[in-house]
């Protein structure tokens, strides 16, 4: 009996390895895949690439993996990194007589029932419009004098502060932008401001992004029981409790009703809130609405997506202000001169039509400090499809990494360097090396098809006005550093890892009441 259990393992073993064995054949020589260029233990297995995404690395190999192999690199078995924009519009886009393309990560949602983010293509699209109206240009209008409350407050603490020596910059964006989100999502701001320190649900959300790749890696290999024993169980527990402080105030603020003047009026005064629990999804005049456990999850999606990646741009263009005088020096003087007070500037005021440069300056940062660096990856749907006239097979995905695709000399001229007129009109001031600049539509700062930005709007009232205000009434300097900190701010985005979004340093500031 021994002999025979014996026997069992050796060949189960045998079988194993040599399916392993044969996988990785396949993959190197008879794939269809095997024509795109990429180092040979990439293409042999996921393995090399998951390591790097674990470690927070992906961006830095992905940047090294481009410059060798060119525009398009097999980083995975089945899986392809694209630098030119006709990625956009064939994989994320929508073609006439072309299936859609799905998104290529899932996303396991504690509730169990999908946020707006990772929900499927139909629960998506129902999301999406009932979401619409929170976003549009009238609701947004609406919001403004929210989102300028909070921006003065940003202001009256930096001012406060920066009496005492340099502020780090990073902490009180963050803190400004999780208050606003929380305030127009629920009606009540997290009090970051106020207490002068992150939320703790915020504060748990950035602690779990890690795991959340590691989840998303175990999944991938099958393996996703490993997941309790390799990750501690404070982390796991955190998921729950994120979950839970969600769901709570969500459902505190549907038991005020309407006329909050947030997010939620909206949605109830259209009625597209639904009771799940009656199995239903239609409102009473026949609209698709999305039920109580949807509304938790693309609230979750929201406030944090919403909040980080506005922080994350705003916190960049000050560095690259500063790593640019000459740029700080322009774009201040036009704020200033746009402006006979500080009163005077408010949403409305600081749209990109009023402070041209202003908005260069805040797209150049876009594209050379994307908040989302790599984005998720769209799947070839079924019987395969083409990309820009290649046929990739069913299965296959791809990808772009928006910040090695906004720094490549196949898509700006000059591409390392920080400069703002690049993003004038032709013959209004843009110098003519950059004629050609984005010749493929690489730049989608937010996305591009059905599953853009939906807070794109918010996004870019909130960084136009914080950005105005503090130009307006600081002038900005570096502080005294020692050669070691001089070398670390030199560096600050070359040091940063990335787990989705990412893992930002402080930066410390000298404000200084302008002159």
């Amino acid at each position: 009996m021994a002999l025979s259990y014996l026997l069992l393992f050796e060949t189960g073993l045998i079988l194993g390895v040599g399916a392993i064995i044969y996988k990785i054949i396949y993959n190197l020589f008879f794939s269809p895949l095997k024509q795109f260029p990429g180092p040979l233990l990439n293409a042999a297995s996921s393995l090399p690439y998951d390591i790097a995404c674990a470690r927070g690395s992906a961006v830095r190999v992905l940047t090294k993996l481009h410059d060798q192999y060119g525009p398009i690199v097999r980083t995975r078995p089945n899986e392809l990194s694209y630098l030119e924009g006709y990625t956009w519009r064939d994989a994320y886009g929508f073609r006439p007589g072309h299936a859609e393309w799905f998104k290529g990560d899932s996303f396991s949602y504690p509730n169990g029932s999908p946020g707006i983010i990772g929900a499927p293509r139909e629960d998506h699209r129902r999301i999406r419009r009932s979401l619409a109206h929170v976003f549009s240009s009238q609701g947004l209008r609406d919001q403004s004098p929210r989102i300028l409350e909070y921006a003065d407050q940003l202001l009256a603490a930096l001012a406060k502060h920066a009496q005492s020596g340099p502020v780090d910059v990073v902490q009180w964006f963050s803190w400004t932008t999780t208050d606003v989100i929380g305030d127009l999502a629920f009606g009540e701001a997290f009090g970051a401001l106020k207490d002068e320190k992150q939320h703790e649900w915020m504060s748990l959300s950035f602690k779990l992004l890690r795991p959340a790749v590691l989840i998303g890696i175990l999944e991938r290999w099958h393996i996703i029981a490993l997941a309790a024993i390799l990750l501690p169980s404070d982390v796991l527990g955190g998921v729950q409790d994120n979950a839970k402080y969600i769901s709570e105030k969500v459902k505190k603020r549907l038991a005020y009703g309407k006329d909050r003047g947030d997010f939620f009026d909206r949605l109830l005064k259209n009625g597209l809130v639904v009771d799940s629990e009656k199995g239903f999804r239609h409102t009473a005049d026949g609209q698709e609405g999305f039920t109580v456990e949807e509304l938790e999850s693309s609230a979750q999606d929201l406030v944090f997506a919403g909040s980080e990646t506005t922080a994350t741009l705003l916190s960049g263009t000050v560095y690259f202000l500063l790593q640019n005088p000459q740029v700080l020096d322009k774009v201040a003087a036009e704020v200033r001169t746009a402006f006979s007070k500080e009163e005077d500037i408010t949403v409305a005021s600081t749209e990109p039509k009023f402070l041209p440069y202003m908005d260069a300056v805040l797209n150049e940062s876009i594209r050379i400090y994307d908040p989302v660096p790599t984005f998720g990856p769209r799947v070839a749907p079924k019987g395969g499809d083409t990309m820009n006239g290649i046929f990739l097979p069913e299965g296959t995905r791809v990808f772009v990494p928006k910040y090695v695709s906004n720094r490549s000399p196949l898509n700006f001229a000059r591409p390392l360097e920080f400069i703002p007129e690049r993003w004038y009109p032709k013959g209004q001031g843009r110098p003519e090396e950059f004629d050609n600049d984005n010749p493929t539509g690489a730049w989608q700062p937010f996305s591009y098809g059905p599953r853009n930005c939906v807070g794109m709007n918010l996004a870019n009232a909130e960084m136009h006005l914080i950005l105005a205000k503090l130009l307006w009434r600081f002038d900005l300097c570096l502080p005294n550093m020692t050669e070691k900190e001089k070398h670390e701010w030199d560096h600050w985005v070359e040091r940063q890892d990335v787990w989705f979004l990412w893992v930002k340093p402080p930066l410390f500031v000298d404000l200084k009441a302008r002159q």
